[in-house]
């Protein structure tokens, strides 16, 4: 994921070109690729928070620390993307790169969360699956091919 931010941030140009369409006039194209640069800069920091996201969920949920993991994404979800997305467009008119700080903010909250959680090693003390508890209660019947 960071040799494609890395992309994203110093080389942007190349990938956006892929996207230039065979009818559009130098001024438009000129346009969406100053507008694709910014947003390609938003989406490489996106990228280092949201691979920070994968890694610690993952290993904190692998953990059985799913009860967290829950509660942190509904509450980083409403208090820092959707009500803030909300009010920042529909009340106070903001636009494009606004929301884009904010999603970036989000992955940001959610993959500094999970790396904090995972430091503070509570997950080293969950069971995941108690000992001998599954195997003593199953039955297997008795079948003939």
């Amino acid at each position: 994921m960071m040799p494609l931010a890395a992309v994203f941030l110093f080389m942007p140009e190349p990938l956006l070109s892929l996207f230039k369409a065979g009818g559009q006039s130098s001024d438009q194209y000129r346009e969406i690729m100053e507008l694709g640069v910014i947003l390609m800069r938003f989406v490489a920091v996106f990228c280092f928070f949201d691979a920070l996201n994968l890694i610690y969920s993952g290993a904190i949920k692998g953990a059985g620390d799913t009860r967290f993991i829950m509660w942190t994404i509904g509450a980083l979800c409403l208090g820092v993307m959707i009500f803030p997305v909300y009010v920042a467009v529909e009340v106070m008119g903001a636009g494009l790169y606004t929301v884009w700080t904010l999603a970036t903010f989000y992955a940001c909250a959610l993959g500094v969360s999970f790396m904090l959680r995972y430091r503070q090693g509570k997950w080293k003390r969950m069971r995941v699956i108690e000992p001998g508890a599954v195997l003593s209660k199953v039955r297997v019947p008795n079948v003939v091919i």
